[in-house]
């Protein structure tokens, strides 16, 4: 019912302003069905007529990040580049940035999102928010030469807020690349003591997987191996 009033509404106002605070919330439903591609439309004519104002950017986070935009992801993606070239270096970038490095889908522009990211995180380097923009271009396999700076902000960040909940996201992204190098043994470090302290929720399994998936833990394996059989 909701969502029908949310279409009756957007039906009648589909190209105010306020309309944004209703696309919003209705792009990041998952129970759409067979209306999700009418939302998606309107979601892409309303970021035609307000394509660089600041309020754009939390439209394009819940649409960037569905999965069925199909032929229409090209040019959600054009718009979240057009929007962060106009905002790159404020806070609220980091909420169109993370589900743009999340698109699989960048192919030329890959390098580009991930320069506006490293951008952006150099200038945010220890706020809470920034790890949903870390996680993502961690996971990220196109990084090149880029990657130990991403690593570096990652170790920064994690050391800022070890223990928190939220820091799995860093972690999985972090713990699962091959490429640390010397960094390993602290990403470990980190990760062990994160464990430690939510040895039995259900999120420790983001952890634990890409951690016991490592050939490098020596001596500490047996450790990751007792909290995944307590875990389990």
């Amino acid at each position: 019912r909701a969502i029908d009033f949310a279409f009756n509404w957007i039906d009648t106002f589909p190209l105010a302003p306020e309309t944004g605070f209703v696309l919003h919330p209705l792009l990041a439903r998952d129970d759409l069905g067979d209306r999700s591609s009418r939302a998606i439309d309107f979601a892409i004519s309303w970021i035609e007529t307000f394509p660089l104002v600041p309020e754009t950017g939390f439209v394009l986070n819940p649409l960037l990040a569905r999965d069925d935009l199909g032929d229409r992801s090209s040019r959600a993606i054009d718009f979240a580049f057009n929007w962060i070239e106009t905002f790159p270096l404020v806070s609220d970038t980091g909420f169109v940035l993370a589900p743009l490095l999340a698109c699989n889908n960048l192919g030329d522009y890959s390098s580009r999102a991930i320069e506006f990211a490293i951008n952006w995180i150099n200038k945010f380097p220890l706020d809470t928010e920034t790890k949903f923009v870390l996680g993502p271009l961690l996971a990220r396999n196109d990084l090149g030469t880029r990657s130990s700076r991403a690593i570096d902000f990652a170790i920064n960040w994690i050391n800022k807020f070890p223990l928190v909940p939220e820091t799995r996201f860093v972690l999985n992204p972090l713990l699962a690349r091959d490429d640390l190098g010397d960094r390993s043994s602290r990403a470990i470090d980190f990760a062990i003591s994160w464990i430690e302290t939510f040895p039995l929720v259900p999120e420790t399994g983001f952890v634990l997987n890409p951690l016991l998936a490592r050939d490098d833990l020596g001596d500490r394996s047996s450790r990751a191996i007792d909290f995944a059989f307590n875990w389990i």
